[in-house]
């Protein structure tokens, strides 16, 4: 008996299907990663939520094919069904609510999104089309979507807003129904397709033992590559950066990034000494971490507003003269957002550059403004003074080690060798959002681990802003 096709593993195929046929018999690495468990939690409470709003109705539990013959004695008398489950000709896929009426069945997809994206139309037309060659009569299709309106405490209901997709999911499903039939074919074969290069290959979990594969300096690291630049590239077989002629048509960045690899020496653009140059002493050097939620942690936050959790601020009265460092955490019990803004506003206040790596502290310091008018003013001038080092670097400096890349943690220990994350206990933000959520959330109440997590929160933040400063440092010397 062939193994029923999951609605992952069919969308999945329908980007790449070799990752689907690798999906199709269980052989993609498992994302184990805090941030996945974070997902799967916010997931499983917006579906409770909206579950709530259906009194009446009956989940269906169990495994699939016991869920199965479940859905199929409790459809016939039962109006309302949660994770109800069928199987068609291979397919099978599990609906999140389905409620019917005396024209036919109405299927409800909850997402913990805002917006009704192309991804969840897909996401319901699979279902549509399983429940659909299952036999039953699908009269309307929606998606129950968080609302931008709801703050903590309201009811339930005020959570939500519905989205009626009936017409563009049919649409979806005629287009699956063409495929449907070969898609099965090919990952239910005993081998996978041949690699395919596409613009989806990267970031991809089997990249490294697929199209990438034995390929040192691939292609696909060259920056905001555009699908016809790839299309353009494989058509001539040039797969690695060192094969693409001098001629070829690139942009000013990706052209630095094929220089630094195929000479192996640092691009250094004109104007690298007089940017820095521009940087006024003392220079501060600031990092935020922020937490998102799906259902607000606090009064008058919206869902999956970014609220700020923690700073660290290194102070140098020269490149890597360090004479102050500033942090904060904020108490997971409560919003902590206008004493970080007047601390902001108290350390800062005066004269100096204020060093950054990327425009999302700028982000942060213009939300701050916005939460509280009565700080704009003072919030602004913080903004006058920020200097984008990410920026920098990518406009004035490129390395064959940074693989294209300018994120902090690739770029930190080619410019300053020795240094890096690897020794710390958090060593990215997205981890750092969640255990502070799950602090906020009462998911941790122990009180040793919180003050561990806490320490290891603390630490990672200030490792963000030494790195700016060692980088500022290093960087001043290559300028000299």
């Amino acid at each position: 008996m062939q193994k029923l096709i999951t609605k992952n593993t069919f969308l999945t195929a329908t980007n790449c299907l070799r990752l689907g046929w690798l999906a199709q018999h269980g052989q993609l690495p498992a994302d184990d990663s805090l941030d996945a468990e974070f997902r799967y939690m916010e997931g499983t409470e917006i579906t409770e939520c909206a579950r709530k709003l259906f009194p009446s109705g009956l989940l269906i539990t169990g495994l699939m094919q016991k869920a199965i013959i479940e859905t199929s004695s409790a459809i016939k008398k039962t109006s309302i069904l949660f994770e109800p489950a069928f199987s068609a000709e291979g397919f099978g896929s599990r609906a999140d609510i389905l409620c019917k009426d005396e024209n036919g069945w109405n299927l409800i997809e909850v997402k913990s999104g805002k917006d009704a994206k192309e991804k969840y139309v897909e996401d319901a037309a699979y279902t549509a089309m399983v429940l659909i060659r299952a036999g039953l009569k699908i009269k309307t299709i929606s998606l129950m979507l968080v609302s931008d309106d709801y703050r903590k405490g309201m009811p339930d209901k005020k959570l939500f807003h519905k989205e009626d997709v009936t017409e563009e999911v049919k649409e979806q499903v005629t287009k699956f129904n063409s495929m449907a039939d070969s898609l099965a074919t090919t990952l239910n074969t005993s081998k996978p397709s041949d690699p395919k290069l596409t613009m989806n290959c990267k970031g991809c979990s089997v990249f490294d033992e697929c199209t990438g594969k034995g390929v040192k300096n691939h292609i696909l690291i060259l920056p905001r590559i555009s699908a016809k630049l790839l299309a353009k590239l494989d058509a001539e077989c040039l797969y690695k950066i060192e094969d693409i002629p001098p001629d070829f048509d690139l942009s000013d960045p990706q052209k630095r990034v094929w220089q630094a690899i195929c000479t192996k020496k640092p691009v250094i653009s004109p104007d690298f000494k007089e940017e820095l140059k521009d940087i006024v002493l003392p220079a501060w050097y600031l990092d935020f971490e922020t937490c998102t939620t799906a259902v607000p942690l606090y009064d008058n936050i919206a869902p999956y507003e970014r609220m700020v959790t923690q700073y660290s601020i290194h102070k140098c009265s020269a490149p890597g003269v360090e004479e102050e460092h500033f942090e904060y955490l904020a108490d997971p019990a409560r919003d902590c957002r206008r004493d970080i803004a007047e601390k902001l506003i108290k350390i800062l206040k005066g004269k100096g550059s204020i060093i950054v790596y990327s425009t999302y502290e700028q982000g942060i310091i213009n939300g701050l403004a916005k939460t509280f008018p009565d700080l704009a003013e003072s919030l602004s001038k913080l903004v006058d003074r920020l200097v984008d080092f990410c920026d920098f670097l990518r406009n004035n400096y490129s390395h064959k080690d940074f693989k294209g890349s300018y994120s902090i943690k690739n770029v930190l220990p080619v410019i300053v060798p020795g240094l890096d994350y690897s020794d710390l206990e958090i060593q990215g933000g997205g981890s750092a959002m969640v255990l502070f959520a799950y602090m906020a959330k009462g998911k941790i109440t122990d009180t040793a681990e919180i003050a561990k997590i806490r320490k290891n929160l603390l630490a990672y933040c200030k490792r963000d802003t030494w790195a700016m400063v060692k980088l500022h440092e290093t960087l001043e010397k290559l300028g000299c």
